[in-house]
């Protein structure tokens, strides 16, 4: 996913939050008048497949390592008014019945109005016991680093694992991330790769791979961002130390973060595997270009050089090549992104 776009521990179904602060539900019946081929009617249908598939129980039995006491651990999400209904529903049911060792809690932040299409798909998750799903609720759109922020107040467990509304995971993705977490205590952030398809999920085009070894994470660091953002699994703590989800202008915000953890002495580290697979558009370069984006990188390498997170030798460098990449037309930004990410 492309970024831009609780309930309490003892609350019962009747409230939910709207800002951290606990409201009544208050929410209009939905239209029982809905055109065929509608996203409702999709949704409709496909919850009917579920239940019937597993009545009132997982489709999946979790699995943990024999002998080990498994971490436990929270899915962080947030969804917003233009996310589509059907993808949605996909990427929390591929973090949740069809996972093979399943998380203990999944909080849901909504970003401010959403459709009632969006609402049936949340109705219908938190109403399932056995996947957890607790809502939180902003009043307003707040973007996507302030409803993260919002998210990790309300998350129990000591791990958070991210998770993009229109994205699928692989359904080992937690099973393999947490077996190497509970060999690996020290490491503060967890990512994979992932491969990028069309947005029905029909063709690959492109992958996105990171270094897996923490020494060859901090020279990448120096460049780009070293992990992927939709495979992460984060200890809350430390992401709470480095301030937690930067409020920025431009879609950096993951660089910042691993830049800060590698400043303060934390370990990254990346499985050679893939764990999701991402959605993505027809906009998706047009998005990453532009006097606009060239500003807003400006804005973001100045800052963090000034911060000590990037020395001037890097800050020059990466102005520089980057500058060319922002106003050259789309289709050749679109080839030296796919040879950057094999690199």
């Amino acid at each position: 996913m492309d970024p831009q776009k609780d309930r309490s521990a003892g609350a019962s179904r009747q409230s939910r939050f709207h800002g951290g602060v606990p409201q009544p539900a208050s929410r209009q019946k939905r239209s029982e008048s809905v055109s065929a081929g509608s996203p409702a009617v999709a949704i409709g249908e496909r919850v009917s497949v579920a239940l019937k598939q597993a009545p009132g129980t997982p489709l999946r039995r979790s699995r943990t390592p024999s002998g080990i006491r498994p971490i436990r651990f929270s899915v962080l999400m947030s969804v917003y008014r233009n996310d589509d209904p059907i993808h949605f529903w996909e990427a929390i049911e591929s973090v949740t019945a069809k996972q093979t060792r399943r998380p203990d809690e999944v909080i849901l932040v909504v970003d401010g109005p959403v459709s009632e299409d969006l609402e049936t798909v949340i109705d219908h998750w938190e109403a399932q016991p056995m996947h957890n799903v607790r809502v939180v609720r902003c009043k307003q759109n707040v973007g996507l680093a302030k409803a993260m922020n919002v998210g990790l107040q309300h998350c129990r467990y000591d791990y958070v694992a991210r998770m993009d509304a229109d994205d699928v995971s692989l359904s080992d993705r937690f099973e393999k991330q947490f077996s190497y977490l509970d060999q690996h205590p020290d490491v503060s952030l967890l990512g994979g790769w992932y491969r990028q398809f069309d947005d029905k999920m029909q063709h690959c085009l492109t992958d996105r791979k990171v270094p897996s070894q923490s020494d060859a994470i901090k020279q990448y660091s120096r460049k780009r961002t070293p992990f992927n953002h939709v495979t992460a699994v984060f200890k809350r703590d430390d992401l709470m130390r480095v301030g937690g989800y930067p409020s920025i202008d431009g879609l950096m915000e993951d660089w910042w973060i691993a830049l800060r953890m590698i400043k303060q002495g934390m370990r990254l580290a990346n499985l050679p595997e893939y764990h999701v697979n991402v959605r993505g558009d027809s906009a998706f370069m047009r998005r990453r270009g532009g006097w606009h984006y060239l500003r807003s990188e400006f804005a973001n390498l100045t800052a963090m050089n000034r911060e000590g997170l990037m020395s001037m030798r890097d800050l020059v460098q990466n102005l520089m090549i980057r500058s060319g990449v922002r106003i050259i037309p789309v289709g050749l930004r679109s080839m030296i992104y796919k040879a950057i990410r094999r690199v």
